[in-house]
C-alpha cells in the first residue's frame, strides 16, 4: 500500500529506519498491538465519572472532567501508534490509518445510528422527528459537534430539548482528530527532514504550538460564542496533552507517585467541581484556567505507565491498575 514517507515522495520503501532518522528519534510508547489494561482502566474510570456525573448531577458535581480525560488518552493512543511507525519504518501509511479507523467504528456507529432514526419516527411525537433526523444525519458524517455548534445548543441546560444522538459530538470530535493529526505529523517531520533538523524536537514544537493555539483561541471564542464547548479546535489541546506524553513517555517513566497524583486529581476534580469552577466547561468559562488541571491529571497516569525501552509494565503501571481497578 501507498504512504507518505518522511520524504514526502509517495512509495512504498522497505520496512527499515531511514538513515536520516538514525539518532534523531527513539521508539517511545508502546507496541501498537499491545493491550493495555492500565489505559483500559483509565478509559473505565473516565465513562464512570461522565456517566454518574449524568444520572445524578448533585452528587458528582464535577463528573464532566471525565470528556477531557477521554480526550487526553485518545491523543495518547494515537500519537504513541503512528509516532512508532514512523520511528520504526520512516512513513506514516496515511491510507491504512485511516481504513483502520473506519473499519472499527463505521459499523457499530451506523448501526446505533440506523436503529435510532427507526426509532424517532417510530416513538418520537412529529415535532420533534425532524430535528432528531438532522442530528442523525449530522452524527453520520461525524460533524455532530458543528451542527449542535451552529444552533447554539446548551449542552446541560435544562430546557435544552432532549436528542437521541447528542452525545455523539464528542465521537465527531475525536473522527476530526484522527484525520488531522496525521497530517500534522507527516508535515512536521517531513519539514524536520527537510531543514535538516531533529524529528522530535520539531514534532514536539508544533504540537505544543498547536495545543496554545487552541487554549488561546477557546479562550477567545468563550467571550463571544457559545459554540466553544462543541468546536474541535477549542478541544484540540486536550488531545494535543495526550500527544506529547506519547512522545515524551520515556522521559519520566518509572515513577509511579506521579501516575497516582494523577489519578487523585482527576477523583479530586469530579467531586469538588461544580457550576461555580472556573475550568466548567458549559458556560462563558471553557476553557478558562482551570480546565488544564483534569487534563494534566489524565496525562500524569499515561505517562508513567510504560518505559520507552522496555515494554512490559513498570511498577508504576501495575499500581495504577490496581488503583483503578481492573479486570476491564
Amino acid at each position: 500500500m501507498r504512504r507518505v514517507t518522511m520524504t514526502g515522495v509517495v512509495a512504498t520503501p522497505p520496512a527499515v529506519t531511514p538513515r536520516h532518522a538514525r539518532g534523531r528519534v527513539r521508539p517511545t510508547g508502546t507496541p501498537a498491538d499491545r493491550f493495555r489494561p492500565d489505559i483500559q482502566a483509565l478509559r473505565a474510570l473516565a465513562v464512570t465519572l461522565v456517566v454518574v456525573y449524568h444520572l445524578w448531577p448533585t452528587r458528582l458535581t464535577g463528573g464532566y472532567v471525565g470528556v477531557d480525560v477521554f480526550f487526553v488518552i485518545s491523543g495518547y493512543l494515537i500519537t504513541s501508534h503512528m509516532w512508532r511507525e514512523a520511528v520504526e519504518t520512516g512513513g506514516i501509511r496515511l491510507g491504512r490509518f485511516w481504513a483502520r479507523r473506519a473499519r472499527r467504528l463505521l459499523p457499530s456507529a451506523l448501526t446505533v445510528l440506523l436503529v435510532t432514526a427507526v426509532a424517532s419516527i417510530w416513538l418520537l411525537p412529529a415535532a420533534t422527528v425532524g430535528s432528531s433526523l438532522k442530528e442523525i444525519l449530522a452524527s453520520v458524517f461525524y460533524g455532530e459537534n458543528w451542527f449542535l455548534a451552529a444552533s447554539s445548543v446548551d449542552y446541560q441546560a435544562a430546557e435544552s430539548a432532549a436528542s437521541p444522538v447528542r452525545h455523539y459530538w464528542s465521537l465527531s470530535v475525536e473522527e476530526q482528530f484522527y484525520v488531522m493529526l496525521p497530517l500534522l505529523l507527516v508535515g512536521a517531520i517531513w519539514f524536520a527532514r527537510r531543514a535538516r533538523l531533529p524529528h522530535r524536537r520539531v514534532v514536539m514544537g508544533v504540537i505544543v504550538s498547536a495545543a496554545l493555539a487552541s487554549f488561546g483561541y477557546g479562550l477567545w471564542l468563550t467571550a463571544v460564542s457559545p459554540a466553544a464547548y462543541f468546536s474541535t479546535f477549542t478541544r484540540l489541546w486536550e488531545f494535543a496533552f495526550g500527544a506529547v506524553v506519547a512522545i515524551a513517555v520515556g522521559r519520566v517513566s518509572g515513577r509511579p507517585w506521579i501516575a497516582a497524583l494523577g489519578l487523585v486529581l482527576i477523583v479530586g476534580s469530579a467531586v469538588a467541581f461544580d457550576a461555580a469552577t472556573p475550568s466548567l466547561a458549559i458556560t462563558r468559562s471553557f476553557p478558562s484556567w482551570g480546565r488544564p488541571l483534569s487534563s494534566s491529571a489524565a496525562a500524569a497516569p499515561l505517562s508513567t505507565a510504560w518505559d520507552s525501552g522496555d515494554p512490559s509494565p513498570t511498577w508504576g503501571a501495575r499500581r495504577m491498575r490496581s488503583t483503578c481497578g481492573t479486570g476491564l
